[in-house]
């Protein structure tokens, strides 16, 4: 059954509440991922060796846990986060990530050679639930620190099949880059979304090394934090929440307001509506 209306939410069974606290492990004024943050869940892993990267899910090490409905969907019934600094926060699925090229070669912001990947096919997690990327964009998160400045550019197909499609990313790669940090990418206009990653290139290469990591994932809520230590709450019957699918791996990544960058941990509680 369809979780379509605020009768059916309510009347819905309850998954397992979820409690996650991270924290920022970083005092860069940078979004951030929580990905690699100690915590609970522990910090998530990353790919170094696999060719084209790797399909992520709800069991993959990182994930927020949460159990996939006997029949039916999962929505949010409601949420809460509070964080030590006000910021910008994210809860996404992280579809696929990938480190490395389609000829093994480390992706490295300070080379100048065109990263060729042959990503495979997205799980059955977009808007749509298919694998046709509706709703799948892009990021990019440092992995070692790095000096200079670059833009990367991503070549894709887009969720209608079209090849050929570049993205550059909203902030630069620069020093101020730690493990972690979070650097999304924008569409091509008029671009809903990705089906597949073809190379990555650096605009402007760094003087020091630093491998970076493509992240497709999909957004399913956000949340802003005006004040420390003050709860922000969603629901499924005030806001509109897209469903989370089978198997989603569920992270945060958040941007602190300026100035607020220190310490930043991260408290949530998630309530889930089955059925």
């Amino acid at each position: 059954m369809a979780l379509t209306t605020v009768k059916q939410i309510l009347s819905s069974k309850l998954g397992q509440p979820i409690f996650v606290t991270k924290g920022s492990g970083s005092t860069t004024s940078y979004p951030r991922s929580v990905w690699y943050s100690g915590g609970y869940p522990v910090s998530g892993t990353v790919d170094l060796t696999t060719v084209n990267g790797s399909i992520l899910s709800s069991t993959s090490v990182g994930a927020i846990p949460f159990s996939n409905p006997v029949s039916g969907e999962t929505k949010i019934l409601n949420m809460s986060i509070s964080a030590e600094r006000p910021g910008f926060f994210v809860l996404y699925d992280r579809l696929w990530q990938c480190s490395v090229d389609n000829s093994s070669l480390a992706i490295d912001s300070s080379l100048s050679t065109t990263f060729n990947i042959v990503s495979p096919t997205w799980p059955a997690r977009d808007n749509n639930a298919s694998t046709n990327g509706e709703g799948v964009i892009l990021a990019i998160e440092t992995l070692f620190g790095t000096a200079g400045s670059t833009d990367a550019v991503i070549t894709y197909t887009n969720s209608a099949g079209v090849s050929g499609r570049t993205g550059t990313t909203t902030i630069p790669i620069n020093g101020s880059a730690v493990r972690g940090c979070w650097h999304n990418v924008g569409l091509q206009n008029n671009d809903i979304g990705v089906r597949s990653v073809q190379s990555i290139v650096f605009t402007t290469p760094n003087t020091t090394s630093c491998q970076v990591n493509i992240v497709a994932h999909r957004v399913l809520g956000t949340f802003t934090l005006g004040a420390p230590f003050v709860s922000h709450f969603i629901d499924s019957i005030s806001t509109i929440i897209p469903s989370i699918l089978n198997d989603s791996c569920l992270s945060f990544w958040y941007y602190p307001y300026a100035g607020q960058q220190v310490g930043q941990p991260i408290n949530a509680t998630i309530n889930l509506a089955q059925g």
